[in-house]
């Protein structure tokens, strides 16, 4: 068995490495999520360092987070590390943006239109467009993907959905879910006020995005794809909900 040994030098190391990240990032003032007594604990230590706003506890509970106090971080600048780090939002695997390496992966979800798009694809769209890709990984495997880009609609600034979808054989695992929770907390986080997208007309798939906060607010019908439901979810922490409905329901 290997064994991994944490002393006061090597946790202090970590510490200004993140430090230095963050101020090469740009941020000039900060509010700490701490995560559970474990990140209460490390975010106390980061004051040698430097000196933040204020920390805010939160907690996960049944794979989602709950903060202590949303109000400390309205109008605020919180970290979030969506450039490089993996993210953990649920009990398997890890989310990361695509990288070059995942080009010579395979995934197919089984529709064809989304199919068409190798990883290859995903990851140019991400070098040279503004879309923003990440995945789910578990055991190596690559399990379920996310499309998304921001969009200005009237005086509103969001993100539209482009392509959600889980490799064929991880279907039933809660990857997808995973990725939804992902793009809510980086609407909420980068503080913009709406993601909206189209879901197929299957109950049991419209109910999956029910379940993560969003709404339908209407169907348009598509040549190609038949019948198609907008689907939208507001930031209400930044936003009133029926004003951003009614600003941007003619647009999507």
């Amino acid at each position: 068995m290997r064994e991994i040994f944490f002393d006061e030098n090597s946790i202090d190391n970590g510490l200004r490495q993140a430090h230095k990240k963050i101020v090469t990032e740009g941020f000039d003032s900060y509010i700490i999520l701490a995560v559970d007594h474990g990140g209460e604990h490390i975010a106390k230590r980061l004051k040698k360092y430097w000196n933040y706003k204020d920390i805010v506890s939160c907690h996960f509970k049944n794979g989602d987070i709950h903060i202590s106090d949303e109000s400390k971080i309205r109008g605020g600048k919180v970290y979030f590390p969506w450039s490089d780090y993996p993210i953990r939002t649920y009990s398997k695997g890890i989310v990361r943006k695509i990288s070059c390496e995942d080009c010579k992966k395979d995934f197919r979800c089984g529709n064809p239109n989304i199919d068409k798009n190798s990883l290859s694809d995903f990851f140019k769209n991400q070098e040279h467009s503004s879309a923003k890709v990440y995945l789910v990984e578990d055991k190596g495997e690559i399990c379920s993907i996310v499309q998304f880009y921001e969009k200005h609609l009237d005086s509103y600034k969001g993100l539209f959905l482009d392509i959600i979808a889980t490799a064929e054989i991880k279907k039933g695992n809660k990857y997808a879910s995973t990725l939804l929770k992902l793009i809510s907390f980086y609407m909420f986080y980068h503080e913009f006020s709406f993601i909206y997208g189209y879901v197929f007309d299957n109950k049991e798939l419209i109910e999956v995005y029910k379940k993560r906060g969003f709404e339908v607010i209407g169907s348009i019908h598509d040549p190609h794809y038949g019948t198609l439901h907008k689907i939208v979810i507001i930031n209400g922490t930044k936003d009133i909900k029926d004003r951003v409905i009614a600003s941007i329901r003619s647009h999507i």
